[in-house]
């Protein structure tokens, strides 16, 4: 059985993993974004 206090303890250790999970997914679309946006200025 889990106490709340476990479940906050494996949430609050797991948000970091989750954020840099999100944010490694979601870099490479940002890098392709930037670098449309890039092209659309030189033109």
């Amino acid at each position: 059985m889990l106490s709340t206090e476990n479940v906050n303890n494996i949430a609050f250790l797991s948000l970091p993993l989750f954020i840099t999970q999100v944010i490694l997914a979601s870099y490479p679309s940002i890098i392709r974004y930037r670098e449309a946006q890039a092209v659309v200025y030189r033109l």
